[in-house]
Formats: C-alpha cells, sequence, structure tokens
C-alpha cells in the first residue's frame, strides 16, 4: 500500500522534552567527535541506550530547561494547528490497514472439542453456585473440573466431540463439492 502524501502546510509536530534531551546530547556527541578527531559515531541504538540512561539520572533542576523547550514548542504547535487550515487532499479518510476477514455465510461450524460440551453441560451449574465469579474464574473452575472428572464421564463428552468431528467433515465434503461447482475455476487443494 502506497504511503499517504503529507500536506505540506501541516504544522511541524510537537517535541517533548526527552526529545530535545536527546537533540541536544546528539549535537554535543557529534561535536566532541568532530573536534577529537574520531571516527564512527555511536550507533543510533548505542545512543539511545547512552540517552536514556542519562535522562533516568538527571534531576529536575537539569530537565527544566528541555520542559521549558517542550511547553514552547507546544504553545507554538497549538497555535500552528488553530489556523491550520487543511489541503483538499488531506481531508479525505485514510484507509484503514485492517484487513477485513471475509466470512462465508456457507461454510460449516467447526467442530467441538469434547471439553467444550462438557462446559456447555457444567457452565449454568457453576453459575447457579457460585454467581459472583466473572466468565474468566468460572472458565478456570471448569478447566480443574474436567482435569478432575472420571474417564467414564470423559468418555461420554468424547463421544459427543467424535460425532460433531464426523458431523463437521461430511459439511466440509459437500461444501467443498458446492464450491468447486459453484467456482470451476478454483482447484481442489490436497
Amino acid at each position: 500500500m502506497p504511503r499517504q502524501k503529507k500536506d505540506p502546510n501541516k504544522p511541524k509536530g510537537k517535541m517533548s522534552a526527552y526529545a530535545f534531551f536527546v537533540q541536544s546530547e546528539r549535537e554535543a556527541i557529534r561535536s566532541r567527535y568532530k573536534d577529537s578527531g574520531k571516527e564512527g559515531m555511536p550507533s543510533l541504538s548505542e545512543l539511545s541506550k547512552f540517552c536514556s540512561e542519562k535522562w533516568k539520572c538527571l534531576d529536575d533542576s537539569k530537565k527544566t530547561p528541555f520542559l521549558k523547550l517542550a511547553a514552547d514548542d507546544k504553545a507554538r504547535y497549538d497555535e500552528e494547528m488553530a489556523t491550520y487550515v487543511p489541503s483538499e487532499d488531506d481531508e479525505t479518510p485514510k484507509k484503514s490497514r485492517k484487513r477485513k476477514r471475509q466470512v462465508d455465510e456457507n461454510h460449516p461450524k467447526r467442530n467441538r472439542s469434547a471439553f467444550m460440551f462438557f462446559c456447555d453441560d457444567e457452565r449454568p451449574k457453576v453459575r447457579e453456585s457460585q454467581p459472583e465469579l466473572a466468565m474468566t474464574e468460572i472458565s478456570k473452575v471448569l478447566g480443574k473440573k474436567w482435569a478432575e472428572i472420571e474417564s467414564s464421564m470423559k468418555e461420554k463428552y468424547t463421544k459427543q466431540a467424535e460425532d460433531d468431528r464426523e458431523r463437521y467433515a461430511k459439511e466440509m465434503e459437500n461444501y467443498k463439492k458446492t464450491a468447486l461447482l459453484e467456482n470451476p475455476s478454483t482447484k481442489k487443494q490436497k
């Protein structure tokens, strides 16, 4: 997706106190390297780590000039934004980067696990006996119950899950056949 063109008339964004601090440190380091004749400035990641640690160690009195610069820049930005009128090209709504997944209404509903069938039976009982529990806590209780139930009880739910798996396989087979008939250009995937 091509990048949106930036409106050239839009005011430059405001800078934070930390951004002003990093800018001053970068300039100081550049001048030190130029004066000493050293080659190879520190990398951006090294500079970022250095500035981050130094900013954390600064006391409030040393941060004050940067906070003032940030406040002045915010005032400048607010003033410019008050008079800013977007150009006609900039008024178009930006497209969302999120792609919506297309849902086929004819696609069969997925098969369910034995645990899900167990939860359908047990959830109302847990809600009735402990109405104060949130859904996440109910899920935890159900998980513990599932781990503790006898294998003979699990067989009942396992049988339901197997039946549902067979149902899904049949419906999926029919779905693929009808999809192939509707759109013969699609090839059957193996």
